[in-house]
């Protein structure tokens, strides 16, 4: 057994020219990485704010009291299920007094199962409602 084991390390040994050219080499690998890492840092960046800095000036926030599920549910955290939520509590209200707003704010969402503070939170970009334009406006105009 111990024939083979020494036939084998003979077969990989390395005369000096080989290992000189292989401790180049892994010198030239390894120094390409370190400088690569030097110049191309990877880290990451504090998170992201859940909303952009611009989207209180977006001309695409949907109203809930006229979205359909389809749109809502394309909302960034709602879902088929919550979108589906808010028709079927908008058509409740609707069909009980036909001439009501269901939803006056975002507080209003409170009464569908399933919307905690942090869901109504995340969604506050996303909507408006009836009033909000003029505040929207006004932001629109500011310098």
């Amino acid at each position: 057994m111990a024939g083979r084991w020494e036939r084998l390390s003979h077969h990989l040994s390395l005369d000096a020219p080989q290992r000189r050219v292989i401790t180049v080499l892994l010198t030239l690998l390894i120094s390409y990485g370190v400088v690569r890492l030097i110049l191309n840092p990877i880290y990451i960046n504090d998170p992201q704010p859940p909303a952009g800095d611009l989207s209180a000036k977006l001309a695409d926030r949907l109203d809930p009291n006229l979205a359909t599920a389809a749109e809502l549910a394309a909302l960034p955290g709602l879902g088929d299920k919550r979108a589906a939520a808010i028709v079927n509590r908008r058509e409740t209200v609707l069909k009980r007094d036909p001439t009501t707003v269901p939803f006056h704010s975002s507080d209003d969402l409170y009464v569908i199962p399933g919307f905690a503070r942090s869901t109504i939170d995340s969604l506050q970009p996303y909507l408006t409602f009836p009033g909000d334009n003029s505040a929207r406006d006004k932001d629109r105009t500011a310098p």
